[in-house]
């Protein structure tokens, strides 16, 4: 028998009687069948806790080469913060008892003899009776061939220019003359009322109870037609907050304008020239949803009028204390 043949006999072989006869042995484990297991679900993003610094943003630590005004500046963080959920003024301290007379809108035009005159009123803080004194300063001292007396009336409220002596009829010119307040000229809007709103003061007309009108003397005398507002439009600071990016951190709108502030800063409890913010003042909380600003380095502070034009602070130095809220 070759051998192959004797494969196939018909005789038990050893392995076969082994098999057959003998008591099964434990297995090696490496045919036992597990019980099917499910698998772990796929993870989420890791839940990341909101941690909460408090910044104190001084203008005194600016670059006063770059900035040597503390009207504007940058202000660069102590270190970078990321991802950056909310940020909101809670504190500080803001100049206040601001120039309500100062370049810009401290000139206006005067008509007397057939020629215009230019008066100039010194910069500074008037109230009301001293602001009589001061048109009457420069009234006087411009070349004007009539004397003028420059009143106040604490019944009335308003401002009264009377020629004292001299015989010429007087002007003033604060819609015609060279210092004229600035007035939007778009027309076409759906709602008319969106037209010819006050863009820009360049006249103190406004502040002398006068609007953009020319006014000629009756019998030696002007009255202004409203009264004296000395706070007009500077009891209140428009704060804007911008960053590197040139994002601008604004949470009040307004209708008119080319920028939205962060806040106002209304100058309503003012101490030795000083206004105090502190937490029992509302300031609106400024939050970046539904992405948080990814990296905060430094700030650009500004401190402007309600027409986008920023405020002389007479270099008075002021302090921000921000609340900002990042994820760690």
């Amino acid at each position: 028998m070759n051998p192959i043949q004797r494969m196939y006999t018909d005789k038990e072989s050893i392995g076969t009687n082994f098999l057959n006869n003998e008591k099964v042995g434990k297995s090696s484990g490496q045919q036992v069948l597990l019980p099917q297991q499910t698998p772990p679900p796929p993870r989420g993003p890791r839940l990341r806790k909101e941690k909460v610094t408090t910044i104190l943003c001084n203008s005194r630590e600016r670059n006063v080469v770059s900035y040597p005004n503390t009207n504007m500046f940058r202000w660069r963080l102590r270190r970078d913060l990321k991802d950056i959920t909310s940020i909101r003024l809670i504190g500080g301290s803001l100049p206040a008892n601001l120039y309500n007379i100062n370049n810009g809108w401290n000139k206006f035009t005067f008509f007397e003899n057939l020629s215009t005159y230019t008066i100039t009123l010194n910069s500074g803080y008037y109230d009301a009776t001293s602001l009589a004194v001061e048109v009457k300063r420069a009234l006087n001292n411009s070349g004007l061939s009539n004397v003028y007396d420059v009143t106040y009336s604490s019944t009335t409220l308003k401002l009264t220019i009377k020629r004292v002596s001299g015989t010429y009829n007087f002007s003033i010119l604060f819609q015609s003359g060279v210092y004229v307040d600035n007035f939007d000229d778009y027309y076409g809007a759906v709602d008319n009322l969106s037209n010819d709103y006050l863009s820009e003061i360049k006249s103190p007309a406004r502040i002398l109870g006068f609007i953009t009108q020319d006014y000629s003397d009756s019998s030696g005398t002007i009255t202004a037609p409203n009264s004296v507002d000395t706070a007009w439009f500077l009891n209140k600071l428009f704060l804007h907050i911008n960053t590197e990016t040139d994002k601008e951190f604004n949470r009040i709108e307004i209708a008119r304008g080319p920028h939205d502030p962060y806040t106002i800063i209304y100058l309503d409890d003012v101490k030795d020239g000083v206004k105090f913010l502190n937490k029992e003042t509302d300031y609106p909380i400024l939050e970046f949803n539904p992405a948080p600003l990814s990296r905060l380095s430094l700030l650009e502070i500004s401190i402007r009028d309600e027409f986008y034009k920023l405020l002389d602070l007479q270099n008075k130095e002021f302090t921000l204390l921000l609340e900002i809220t990042y994820l760690e």
